[in-house]
């Protein structure tokens, strides 16, 4: 009898060890979130000053989905490199609680067909979807808001790859209207050939670097207000609408040449 309870617990000893070691050995710097709200499970978190930031995944999962809360505090950032290099994932549903998209987070992303990027966003750091050959489609909700995002230089923007814009399900073509905000982003709608005619707010104070460069449908752009406003937009760089066949804005009071 003694000796069947010594072996008991000898065994329950062994299990606690070996349990501690798996636990150490998966750690990774950060707490591993299980299927927390129906988001993926192995997805690694990090605590930052204004939430968590999602900083790696070591499930086997095609298609992610982020929550947008991690123990009662909300998911705010994509760390840097968090899936860097990960050849199996296909699809990412960022929730409408992030607001960076950091460098290289997705960089060598083989797979990744699919990328859903909520109006939370006002950030995508460089190289975020660097080396993305297989990226074809990005999905948003609101086209004002995708252009108010600050795009950092590289690959920061999913769609400078050919990859096609989807708001609310539709692909972003024809004409289009951006109000509400004050800058269009750097490269936002970089290589956009189904747009044929934008309308830019009065609010808009500033148009980064190749903004619309490479729309080769894009045949007309009306400012919202007068030539003397338009002549105090910041225009980062003549390269803002590079190989677009317009060459007049249309402004309240008559065109300016570009």
């Amino acid at each position: 009898m003694r000796k069947k309870l010594f072996l008991v617990l000898a065994v329950v000893c062994l299990a606690a060890v070996f349990a501690g070691v798996f636990a150490a050995c998966n750690d990774n710097d950060g707490k591993s979130g299980g299927n927390v709200g129906g988001a993926t499970q192995g997805l690694v978190f990090e605590k930052v000053d204004d939430g968590y930031a999602v900083t790696g995944y070591n499930g086997f999962a095609s298609d992610i989905v982020i929550p947008e809360s991690y123990e009662g505090e909300p998911v705010t950032e994509i760390g840097k490199r968090a899936f860097e290099g990960n050849e199996r994932i296909k699809s990412v549903v960022i929730p409408d609680s992030v607001k960076t998209i950091g460098a290289c987070s997705f960089d060598g992303c083989m797979a990744l067909e699919s990328v859903t990027i909520p109006d939370s966003v006002t950030n995508i750091e460089s190289d975020a979807f660097y080396v993305c050959p297989s990226l074809t489609a990005v999905h948003i909700t609101d086209i004002s808001k995708w252009a108010a995002i600050d795009f950092e230089y590289g690959g920061a923007n999913p769609l400078y790859k050919d990859a096609t814009l989807y708001c609310n399900g539709k692909a972003v073509q024809g004409d289009i209207t951006l109000s509400g905000i004050t800058r269009i982003g750097d490269g936002a709608f970089y290589g956009c050939d189904r747009i044929t005619s934008v309308t830019i707010g009065r609010g808009v104070t500033q148009i980064g670097s190749s903004a619309f460069n490479g729309c080769t449908s894009l045949g007309s752009v009306t400012y919202l207000s007068t030539k003397a406003n338009w002549a105090k937009v910041n225009i980062k760089s003549s390269s803002w609408n590079d190989g677009c066949p317009f060459d007049v804005v249309k402004c309240t009071d008559g065109n300016v040449l570009v």
